[in-house]
Formats: C-alpha cells, structure tokens, sequence
C-alpha cells in the first residue's frame, strides 16, 4: 500500500493503524482507536477496475491540465545567492493583481 509522506509519518510516529478488513478494504485507526472516515472521492469505481482506473487525484490534476511527472519538483537553484529585493518586488507585485498566499483571488 503506497501512502504519502504525511500518512506514512501517522502510520509510523503517531500510532496510526492500517487493518486489513477484507480482500480489497482497509480500515485507518487513529492512535485513539477510532476510525477514519472513507475519503470523500473514491478512489476507484469497483474494485476491479483498480488496476485500469486513474485515482480521483490524478483525474482532478487532469481536469485543471495540472501535469505532475519525474520534472515537477526539480529546482533550478545552483547555489547563488538570493536576490530578496527580486523575490519581495515579485510578492508586491503579485499582491497588486489578485495572488495571496498562493492561490489567486
């Protein structure tokens, strides 16, 4: 079972519990015990098509033309300094149009 680094973090530090129901059905405890609720999209129509089918994530990057690959967390940095007077002009200025914290308004 593949998780991402924050739930395999609650898995392994926090006392998170994986309990293997049936076949093809997990449930997630807390480190109190009680379980987690089912997400909100499922992931995949039957459990057959799990093989073929794209996960809700993948369909919803799709649905927005997000393209997540092997690239997509490469940085260009190589070592030079930073330029704060860039970086804090290019914040104002995205200000100015609409952008906070990362999401335009």
């Amino acid at each position: 079972m593949l998780l991402c680094r924050h739930h395999h973090r609650l898995l392994h530090q926090e006392g998170y519990e994986i309990v293997k129901r049936s076949e093809q059905q997990f449930e997630f405890l807390t480190s109190s015990g009680g379980a987690l609720k089912a997400a909100l999209t499922p992931q995949f129509a039957a459990a057959e098509d799990m093989a073929s089918e794209t996960l809700a994530i993948e369909r919803e990057h799709d649905g927005i033309g997000l393209a997540i690959d092997s690239r997509t967390a490469v940085t260009r940095w190589e070592g030079e300094r930073k330029d704060y007077d860039l970086a804090v002009g290019a914040m104002l200025r995205g200000r100015m149009v609409g952008f906070n914290a990362g999401r335009w308004m």
